[in-house]
């Protein structure tokens, strides 16, 4: 008995260096890249922070190190993860180019040591935020990442990754060639999203300082901070604008979600003017931008993993609140929204990808590296068109009213303001004239048909006197108030009684109102004006003109009654 447990002992520790063998096994490079490197590795997830190489590698010995499952991400803000990786050149290796290029695609990541074995010598590569990206020995690259140039020794690397914001840690070995074509189409794709959110910031900027408006410097501020947020998250922030120190907390990846989750909020209250009509949700908003302001203040005292934490709960819960509010007001006839609208739900996708990526639910691969940025651009795209859409109604709401104000809401002629802002902008030195037309017989109508046949008559008159004049651009039909109108013009007229009594006989042509045929008079007074004469001068003379023709009617009907 004793020997067949042995015999099973050894058999098992047979099984066990088999597969320790055939993990440790290196993998093999040929001529074309490799991607989900880190697939094919053995990982430690769980290491204490405080451990170096030397604890990694008695680590190792003592088995702690599996084979690669999951996916590429942690959201375990207490332990760094280790990756090891193995080398070696297949047997038809071109050794004519034996550069490789390791990138990890890590998001900003704090910490990300590289710990490379090649034949006897070690390289020790510090690529993460928490080193100066110039000091360093990593590749000009926005993400960690090492020039491997392979001979005939195989190569061991040790990855480590830390942030406590959570840790990504991708891995692809691409050959030149493919790194120079995946450099460029980073280069284009980022270059045409910050192009297009630079220039979108410098023109809102612009209208910023022509209109004033508080919705616009809202989107200004969201705009600078996502700048600043995917400046950090591609890690071109430390490669370009701060490579000769290392990364500061307000420009980490928690401090400006805060910052950037603050000013959209702020700009939706506003955009969406949720305090006028949905103010029970901008009391949630205002609120959720305090809480963004704890998120900010934690960071930069030290507790960033926690930070991160509310700042990711804080998306998740807030723009689908967002999303459903610009649907309502969409549905409250707020046009602009159905912008809105559109841009959340992609934030929506984007944001819920980004924190799943966190939390190591979402394997990072290149294409979701991409989303949140280009969903960026998009959303500024969009809330400048909805900004433009915006100002849009507000100057035709700003028309609308301009010309209610100098229009008469029932005859839809000018009103008195109307014709003296138009006179003012003719200029006062060309001459004018003007006849005043005063109905005659107007206030029994109104008492023996009632008031909507009287508004009848006054809308039939003013048409009539439309007619009249030859061009309504140069010449105006307006209504003083009552039953009192004006016609403007531009132009002496040769024959000016001929013109008035024109007038007279179109106006009191008889008119059918409901069913019934009614008529009125029509007073009228004509004056032209004088070089530099004002317009209530001119109307006093047209007025006593018209009171002459007016006692002039009344005595001639009289006369006519009395005969």
């Amino acid at each position: 008995m004793a020997h067949f447990l042995v015999l099973l002992f050894r058999i098992a520790c047979c099984l066990v260096l088999s597969v320790a063998t055939v993990h440790a096994a290196p993998i093999k490079i040929a001529n074309d890249s490799l991607y989900g490197l880190h697939e094919r590795a053995s990982i430690l997830r769980e290491a204490p922070l405080k451990w170096q190489l030397d604890d990694i590698l008695v680590a190792e010995q003592n088995g702690l190190f599996v084979p690669f499952s999951g996916i590429s991400s942690s959201s375990d803000r207490d332990h760094a993860v280790w990756l090891k990786i193995q080398l070696d050149t297949a047997e038809n290796f071109d050794f004519s180019e034996p550069r490789r290029f390791l990138l990890a695609h890590a998001i900003s990541q704090r910490h990300a040591d590289l710990y490379i074995q090649q034949g006897e010598q070690w390289q020790h590569v510090a690529a993460g935020t928490a080193d100066g990206y110039a000091t360093s020995q990593r590749l000009n690259y926005r993400h960690p990442a090492v020039r491997l140039t392979f001979d005939r020794q195989p190569i061991t690397i040790y990855l480590r990754f830390y942030d406590p914001a959570g840790s990504t840690f991708p891995i692809n070995l691409l050959t030149v060639g493919d790194y120079t074509e995946h450099y460029l189409e980073e280069n284009l794709v980022f270059g045409m999203v910050f192009g297009a959110i630079f220039a979108l910031l410098l023109y809102n900027l612009i209208l910023l300082v022509q209109l004033r408006d508080g919705a616009y410097l809202w989107y200004v501020l969201s705009m600078a901070a996502a700048i600043l947020l995917l400046a950090d998250g591609t890690g071109l922030g430390p490669q370009i604008l701060w490579p000769n120190s290392s990364h500061p907390w307000w420009l980490g990846r928690v401090s400006t979600a805060a910052m950037w989750g603050s000013a959209v909020l702020i700009f939706s209250i506003k955009f969406l003017r949720l305090r006028e009509n949905l103010p029970l949700v901008a009391t949630l908003l205002q609120l959720t931008v305090l809480l963004f302001g704890l998120v900010y203040l934690a960071n930069a005292l030290g507790f960033t993993r926690y930070a991160s934490i509310v700042a990711n709960s804080i998306a998740m819960l807030i723009i689908p609140i967002l999303l459903t509010s610009a649907v309502v007001r969409w549905a409250q006839g707020f046009k602009p929204a159905i912008y809105f609208v559109v841009a959340q739900s992609i934030m929506l996708l984007a944001a819920l990808a980004m924190v799943l990526r966190q939390v190591g639910v979402l394997n990072p691969e290149d294409i979701v590296s991409y989303w949140f940025p280009l969903a960026v651009a998009l959303e500024a795209v969009l809330f400048s068109l909805a900004l433009a859409h915006r100002i849009s109604e507000l100057k035709l709401q700003r028309k609308e009213a301009v010309l209610d104000a100098q229009h008469d809401s029932l005859t839809e002629l000018l009103n008195r303001r109307g014709m003296l802002e138009r006179l003012q902008q003719r200029g006062g030195k060309s001459s004018y004239c003007l006849v005043l037309v005063d109905l005659d017989g107007f206030k029994p109508i109104n008492d023996r048909y009632g008031h909507q046949a009287g508004d009848e008559v006054l809308v039939c008159v003013a048409k009539r006197l439309k007619a009249c004049i030859r061009n309504e651009r140069n010449d105006w039909v307006v209504r003083f108030g009552g039953d009192e109108f004006g016609v403007v013009l531009s132009h002496s007229i040769a024959h000016p009684d001929a013109f008035c009594e024109r007038l007279r006989q179109t106006v009191e042509a008889p008119m059918q109102i409901n069913d019934e045929q009614i008529s009125v008079g029509a007073s009228i007074g004509f004056a032209c004006s004088d070089p530099e004469e004002s317009f209530e001068s001119l109307y006093r003379r047209a007025d006593k003109e018209l009171y002459t023709d007016k006692s002039a009617r009344r005595e001639l009907a009289m006369s006519v009654d009395e005969s």
